[in-house]
């Protein structure tokens, strides 16, 4: 069985706290997964697809573009939100074309209480199309 919820990321670290939160709360279904493995990343024939895709990968745009065309290939039904910088002006639309239904500002939502509000605004059915200076 699939999470609800699958967050990847290329800075694990940042979501140890957040991870260990989500663990006293089984039922929430949230999976964290290295944005390295989603190379090799397979889905099982009987598993379900997240509802919710968060992808945080801030190497650097391309690899975030990259990133989001893959997440969208697995999970073709999938709500895919993108974590980016707002200096990644000229390559938002790219990544919006790639699959991404919604580019989340990477400088507001860092703590883990913004993540976790973040979440269940998502898992509610809001997706947030934000970036730094725009309402």
């Amino acid at each position: 069985m699939m999470a609800r919820a699958l967050i990847i990321s290329d800075r694990l670290s940042t979501y140890e706290d957040f991870r260990r939160t989500l663990n006293q709360y089984p039922e929430l279904s949230v999976w964290v997964l290295d944005a390295s493995d989603l190379r090799f990343f397979e889905l099982e024939d009987n598993a379900e697809t997240p509802e919710l895709v968060i992808l945080d990968v801030l190497a650097s745009p391309t690899k975030c573009l990259a990133a989001t065309a893959r997440v969208r290939a697995l999970f073709p039904k999938a709500k895919i939100a993108v974590r980016a910088l707002a200096l990644w002006e000229r390559y938002l639309p790219l990544i919006l074309q790639a699959g991404a239904h919604g580019i989340i500002d990477g400088y507001t939502y860092h703590s883990r209480h913004a993540m976790s509000m973040l979440i269940d605004s998502m898992m509610a059915g809001n997706i947030i199309y934000r970036i730094q200076g725009s309402d």
